[in-house]
């Protein structure tokens, strides 16, 4: 910070009655009087301007630029029976559709929490798909969102990412999902958001068709 400072040159020598004469020029005069005055201002003008500046320099800071957000999770995949049969959380937390060579169709849903103002990037599943003898095992992972609605009726939902996986992928896999831009915006105030994983096969499969999900991310950035 630059110094600032003001020293006034004018200092008032007090007149004396009957001694002094009232004078406009000579060194104690009224015009060297108000000339020193003036210039005392001058510089004071000057000193504000220059305090002025320094303030401005000073002033808060701007807010801190919003970063990035990741957020990893591995689900846990509520049941709902009415969709197919539940998904299973192994002893190491993992979400697993095993058969046990029991076709048919796994269906697991869960409900997420995401921040406003932010908007999904990528969404990246990892995990594990053993696919049947014949070849049409399928599964896929969604995250949807659907309007927040205190009125009786079909609940509208909305694709906001989608990995779906067929018969072609073998062992483990990593892969982005295709996001869905017109609905990439999180807006948790207008909407609810969540998750489901959905795997189907026909009803003779070998004993190790399975699927299971060892995590899942969303990218999100400042929207």
């Amino acid at each position: 910070m630059a110094h600032v400072s003001f020293t006034p040159t004018f200092h008032h020598t007090p007149w004396v009655d009957k001694i002094d004469r009232v004078e406009a020029d000579g060194p104690n005069g009224f015009n060297t009087r108000f000339n020193a005055i003036g210039a005392d201002l001058q510089q004071l003008s000057t000193v504000v301007k220059q305090t002025g500046a320094e303030v401005q320099q000073f002033q808060a800071p701007p807010p801190p630029r919003r970063q990035n957000r990741l957020l990893s999770f591995t689900p846990v995949f509520r049941k709902a029976p009415q969709a197919g049969k539940p998904w299973a959380t192994e002893a190491d937390g993992t979400a697993v559709a095993r058969t046990n060579a029991i076709g048919g169709v796994y269906f697991g849903v869960m409900n997420l929490t995401l921040p406003g103002r932010f908007q999904l990037a990528a969404m990246r599943v990892k995990g594990i798909f053993v696919p049947d003898d014949i070849g049409e095992a399928f599964a896929d992972v969604v995250l949807s969102r659907s309007p927040l609605q205190l009125t009786p009726g079909p609940p509208v939902v909305e694709q906001v990412a989608a990995f779906n996986v067929g018969a072609t992928l073998t062992t483990t896999f990593d892969a982005l999902a295709t996001v869905t831009e017109a609905a990439a915006g999180i807006d948790p105030d207008g909407f609810r958001y969540f998750l489901t994983a959905r795997f189907e096969m026909p009803d003779a499969v070998q004993l190790t068709t399975l699927m299971s999900i060892e995590t899942i991310q969303l990218t999100l950035v400042p929207a």
